[in-house]
């Protein structure tokens, strides 16, 4: 008796599954067409974010490839074109922070920063000593990426000025300035970007 039962129910499931697969197989053209579009449609987005995915990835990787200070500011930073103008005017520090044989970290004002600065007229711009002396507030003879930076409680620059470091409400501030931007490496060292002149 129970063999006839399984054999039964055996029997009902095979033409259940044959009823299952001849309706699978006889589904309209139109249905087919539809199912191929939404296949097509699905493999045409995962393209769309494999592209955005690797652009993406290739300017991750720009950004973090070490180039030369000039391109670095000018390509990578897009601010801080005026402290490199005030950095040329002091060959010998220029040269200084670019030997790849020793490493710096830079803190560099935005440019706006900058404007502010030299419109308050705290300093003779065309005196050479007094910009070199305010572009070493500017300068660390250490690499120093932000995790260090956040280890540290003071710094101190090539002028020998004393910067402390504090992180309030997750920004990092260097003597009381915000950093804005880090850890934009070039040759030499390491930038981080700043929303006041260090003075």
């Amino acid at each position: 008796m129970r063999i006839f039962i399984v054999f039964t129910m055996l029997k009902y499931y095979l033409v259940l599954l044959g009823v299952f697969l001849l309706c699978i197989s006889c589904g309209s053209s139109a249905e087919k067409k539809a199912r191929q579009k939404r296949i097509d449609d699905s493999l045409k987005q995962l393209r769309v974010k494999d592209s955005l995915k690797k652009i993406e990835e290739d300017q991750i990787k720009n950004l973090n490839t070490p180039s030369n200070l000039e391109v670095t500011i000018e390509q990578k930073l897009k601010t801080g074109g005026h402290f490199l103008r005030w950095l040329q005017k002091v060959p010998e520090l220029q040269k200084r922070i670019t030997n790849q044989e020793e490493q710096y970290t830079l803190f560099i004002p935005s440019d706006s920063a900058f404007k502010v600065f030299l419109s308050a007229k705290r300093i003779d711009s065309t005196n050479t000593a007094q910009v070199q002396k305010v572009l070493e507030n500017h300068i660390i003879s250490a690499y120093l990426p932000l995790i260090d930076l956040m280890s540290s409680n003071e710094v101190t620059t090539l002028s020998q000025k004393k910067l402390s470091v504090q992180v309030k409400d997750k920004k990092i501030y260097i003597g009381n300035i915000k950093v804005l931007h880090s850890d934009i490496q070039y040759h030499s060292g390491i930038l981080h970007t700043i929303d006041q002149v260090i003075f």
